[in-house]
């Protein structure tokens, strides 16, 4: 620590940090054109996209509005999301427990079952999150439902 103390007291390291705040300033001067332009058509397409997905949603609402039937399959989906979820989060909290009593033991097994009960939480997430999209779209398509889920 005290070698680089010394240093900082020297005037050539006060030349070299003046010369590569310099060189830095240059660079981010040429660098935010390009960098202006890409994230700029990034946002552009992300919204078109944004947009997309809503007339989408809007689309099947509507659709939902005039078929009762399918209506009640979509409600019966968001359900079928649910209990896979809980069944993924449950089967990954007992690979977890599986997998911390094997530490000390084998530690490729514990490791394995941990990266085994991660994947299984996020799949359990990722229908959660299904459902509760779903649910969403059910609760929007139809007015009764609003009034007694609210």
């Amino acid at each position: 620590m005290e070698p680089f103390l010394v240093s900082l007291t020297t005037p050539s390291w006060w030349v070299g940090v003046v010369i590569v705040g310099i060189i830095i300033n240059v660079i981010s001067s040429y660098l935010k054109n390009p960098i202006d332009k890409i994230l700029s058509a990034i946002s552009g397409s992300r919204r078109e996209r944004n947009k997309r997905k809503l007339n989408e949603r809007n689309e099947l609402i509507s659709t939902l509005r005039d078929d009762a039937d399918l209506l009640i399959l979509f409600a019966m989906s968001e359900n079928r999301y649910r209990i896979r979820s809980v069944g993924f989060l449950l089967i990954s909290f007992a690979a977890f427990s599986g997998s911390t009593l094997l530490i000390g033991i084998t530690d490729t097994g514990s490791i394995t079952g941990l990266i085994f009960a991660m994947l299984i939480a996020l799949a359990g997430l990722h229908d959660h999150s299904e459902a509760i999209r779903v649910y969403a779209i059910v609760k929007d398509s139809n007015d009764k439902y609003k009034e007694i889920s609210a």
